[in-house]
């Protein structure tokens, strides 16, 4: 193996993320991009400074510390979380990395470097994450909070992720071994989904385990909270030789358990009766659920509302959520719609077949979802709320799909793009709060900015669809 070619596959990618995500679109202009950081730098100061007030106001030391321990004892569940979200988007790669092919490199060289984004990938959302509360926390206990965030949260965060990559890379090199490696794309991400539903469930008891072990002061054992134990006493040094240890050996696990070669995954599955091709609404409806990731979507939603059931989780089916998340492909996923259409569609005509269909797909989910939730004693005010809230994002989702196109599954887009608009949406329910506006006002405010996702969407694809045709210059 060699790490010159490594390096070159980074440095492509690199020139992949300038050219497809900072060349292209809306991110084109150096005024946008400036925007664009400026955004959100915006929403991360402001979301720090409201939590360095909150920590401030209503936490003291003590508190502070068990919320850090709490951060740490489930820490490798929301790095599951996001390990699968990042597995899924690269997983839909399957064209960025069939791009690859023509340089130099083994299929374990390549692993590595697609490893090594969606490591700064989710060591990322961890900063985001707990960035802003360390920084608060700081305030209070001093900066040694610091290092014991490194060593509870970050130590742990990384670990775990090589420790899921050899898990998929083992059941990746399995499923490719007995002939299924093309539906992978499915096996896994469910089989992840179903390990989530018990991780949750030991990340629960963990923590319990720990906050009555702290408050009793009796001893207790958490594995990834074992760094924070050996500096606490033996010191730093030796918890950092121990996390290298752990680095190296867990790194050198993922280059073996790495298949030789490269299996495209299947993106489409034959579901839905094809007669519902005989519209435009059928057709995009049909691209939608058929698209692996919808598939993917619907099985965590599936398996979220079973858990929820069994667990007794008296919680609205904000699971809903997750079914609109996969509209950030809805635009992209379309095209050949488009394209092979013999009359040219309205913009309007087109975008409405893009959220009509995500919405029958909410709809049918929400039919589950919402009985379970009022089977545990949830109102249908709160489960309304819910679906409101899904409806909203699917037009959220619609946008990064059209303002960051996802080509050739490109996740690099979809991640930008989700990012700003979150970013936005932050800085927008934010000022909401401050200001502490009536009901109504509010309710106001969220349908006017709809009604601008909508026609901003519909402004997009009509410009998208006049470049195609060579009728205006990009």
């Amino acid at each position: 193996m060699s790490f010159r070619s490594t390096l070159i596959l980074v440095r492509f990618l690199l020139t992949f993320i300038n050219r497809r995500v900072f060349g292209r679109g809306i991110l084109r202009s150096k005024t946008a991009k400036t925007a664009a950081i400026a955004i959100a730098l915006t929403a991360f100061v402001g979301y720090g400074l409201l939590t360095v007030v909150v920590v401030r106001q209503y936490f003291d030391a003590e508190i502070v510390e068990i919320l850090l321990l709490s951060g740490g004892a489930a820490t490798p569940f929301w790095v599951l979380i996001a390990y699968t979200i990042v597995r899924v988007l690269f997983l839909k790669a399957d064209q960025l990395t069939q791009l690859t092919f023509m340089l130099p490199a083994t299929n374990r060289e390549r692993t590595l470097a697609f490893a090594i984004f969606e490591a700064l990938m989710v060591v990322g959302a961890s900063l985001i994450t707990f960035g802003a509360f360390i920084i608060a926390a700081a305030t209070i206990s001093g900066f040694s909070i610091i290092w014991r965030a490194v060593a509870a949260i970050f130590f742990p965060t990384i670990l775990c992720y090589l420790l899921f990559s050899i898990v998929y890379l083992g059941v990746e090199r399995l499923v490719i071994t007995i002939g299924a490696g093309r539906l992978r794309g499915l096996i896994i991400p469910f089989l992840f989904a179903a390990a989530l539903v018990g991780m949750f469930t030991l990340a629960n008891s963990q923590s319990q385990e720990m906050l009555q072990g702290y408050l009793s002061g009796q001893p207790y054992f958490i594995p990834q909270l074992g760094f924070l134990k050996i500096a606490d006493s033996a010191g730093p040094a030796l918890a950092v030789l121990v996390f290298l240890i752990l680095l190296l050996a867990l790194g050198t696990l993922v280059l073996v358990a790495a298949p030789k070669d490269y299996e495209p995954v299947k993106q489409h599955y034959r579901v839905l009766s094809g007669k519902l091709a005989s519209s435009q609404l059928g057709l995009h409806l049909l691209a939608l659920v058929r698209s692996f990731e919808t598939l993917i979507v619907l099985l965590f939603a599936t398996l979220a509302t079973a858990g929820i059931a069994i667990l007794k989780i008296e919680i609205p089916p904000y699971v809903l959520l997750f079914v609109t998340f996969q509209g950030v492909y809805a635009f992209a996923n379309s095209e050949p719609i488009r394209r092979a259409t013999p009359a040219v569609q309205g913009a309007v005509a087109s975008y409405l077949n893009l959220v009509t269909a995500q919405a029958i797909v909410l709809l049918v989910v929400a039919v589950p979802a919402v009985a379970v939730s009022t089977w545990l004693g949830i109102g249908i005010q709160h489960s309304a709320l819910a679906i409101g809230f899904s409806a909203c994002n699917i037009l959220l989702s619609t946008l990064v799909g059209i303002l960051f196109p996802a080509d050739n599954g490109n996740p690099f887009s979809v991640v930008v793009g989700v990012v700003l608009v979150f970013a936005i949406v932050a800085m927008v329910a934010m000022g909401l709060n401050i200001f502490s506006l009536p009901v109504a006002i509010n309710v106001a405010v969220v349908v006017l900015l709809s009604v601008a996702v909508v026609a901003y969407s519909i402004v997009g694809i009509n410009r998208i669809e006049r470049i195609r045709r060579y009728e205006i210059v990009a």
